[in-house]
């Protein structure tokens, strides 16, 4: 059995979505963290074995939170809009057996899928950096 277009567009923004979904509560875990490394480094007294020193540990901990938001917001944004081409796809083809009409919607909002796809490559970007 072959999927047709609308099918297969929408597998793909659905796994998507679940990637995006994925990436924003791997996001929101990593600002948990830092938070707590952040109150633990302004706790403890500056040790000398460290790797990194305390000054540059006060400033990277605030970088990588803010990073991480960034990419909780992008990957959040991909989400819904995964979610919300997919729901008028299924709006669109809802009834009807022939599925022309949502081919040709498909085919048409393909710029929506790109903005979904660079705004979950932009969030994994910035949470690699973070």
């Amino acid at each position: 059995m072959t999927l047709k277009y609308s099918q297969r567009s929408l597998i793909v923004l659905s796994l998507l979505g679940i990637l995006s979904a994925i990436m924003s509560v791997l996001s929101v875990i990593l600002i948990f963290q830092l938070q707590s490394q952040q109150t633990a480094v302004k706790e403890s007294p500056p040790s000398t074995s460290s790797v990194i020193p305390a000054h540059v540990w006060v400033v990277l901990l605030p970088v990588s939170t803010v990073l991480s938001a960034l990419s909780l917001t992008l990957n959040l944004s991909s989400v819904v809009v995964c979610l919300l081409h997919s729901y008028f796809s299924t709006e669109v083809c809802r009834g009807e057996q022939d599925t022309e009409r949502a081919d040709w919607f498909l085919l048409d909002s393909r710029a929506v899928r790109h903005v979904a796809m660079g705004l979950f490559c932009l969030g994994v970007s910035v949470y690699l950096a973070g």
